[in-house]
């Protein structure tokens, strides 16, 4: 072979060769991306891996094998890589996608203020959501933030429970004081509130919340958030009659339609 190719082999795997014939390891660019080939097998790495390059720095790679870029998680933490370089961010403070974030000296990623904490717990899960589901990642980061005060809420605080959805999450739930609206104005009831693990089973539940209910059915895949929230609204997901122009607020202000564009939106 005279030019770089991703090629299959007489015995089913494939590999990339280089201009010169040879097959290649380590990191290689390919249609605009970056791809880690391991140096023992010569195959496109299949799990996520934090890796050393063929010129010593070190990279992480995604599941299908492309070196990643901006915020990625990694047992149980965040780190930054640099979108131009690749690389981990280390001691430095910064803002990604209206999150205010400050790296360690190892790369681990925490938030500088209690709003910025909160959202980094809710970002990957967000991501999650749309990926599984369907639903807009900045669509359900502002109904967490609106329902549950920022995570300070006595159902998020008890129960973890960002969304207010009522019912039980494996056999588990909370009884809450919750308020009604109806034709004689606001009034005060006694329900069962679903109980999570953590935000993140939360976020993802309230994903499958909506893609198993055929009412909402309508907001799945959609790209525009007024649109969804507009949906979220009519399809009579809350009782407050201002609910979309106050989800749309929550977006606009703290810049949340960024995270529909990193999903790919």
């Amino acid at each position: 072979l005279d030019h770089q190719d991703y090629v299959k082999s007489q015995w089913g795997l494939w590999y990339m060769v280089g201009s010169d014939g040879i097959v290649q390891s380590g990191v290689q660019k390919w249609y605009g991306k970056y791809y880690y080939f391991d140096p023992v097998t010569y195959l496109k790495l299949d799990h996520q891996d934090y890796v050393k390059s063929q010129w010593g720095d070190w990279y992480m790679v995604g599941s299908d094998g492309i070196v990643q870029s901006g915020l990625v998680q990694w047992y149980g933490h965040y780190y930054y890589f640099n979108p131009v370089t690749y690389l981990k961010a280390t001691n430095t403070t910064f803002s990604y996608n209206g999150i205010s974030l400050t790296a360690d000296n190892t790369g681990i990623i925490t938030g500088t203020t209690t709003s910025s904490q909160f959202l980094l717990k809710i970002y990957q899960a967000t991501l999650d959501g749309w990926k599984e589901y369907g639903v807009l990642p900045s669509v359900t980061a502002a109904q967490a933030i609106l329902e549950s005060g920022w995570g300070q809420s006595a159902l998020a605080t008890e129960a973890n429970n960002l969304f207010g959805i009522k019912g039980s999450y494996n056999g588990q739930y909370v009884i809450m004081s919750t308020a009604e609206y109806g034709s004689g104005g606001y009034y005060y009831v006694n329900a069962e509130f679903r109980k999570y693990p953590s935000f993140y089973e939360s976020v993802v539940d309230h994903g499958y919340f909506l893609y198993s209910n055929s009412r909402y059915s309508n907001l799945l895949h959609q790209t525009s958030y007024a649109t969804v929230t507009s949906l979220l609204q009519s399809d009579g997901y809350a009782t407050s009659p201002t609910y979309a122009s106050s989800l749309n607020n929550v977006i606009t202000t703290y810049g949340l339609q960024s995270w529909d564009t990193v999903a790919g939106v």
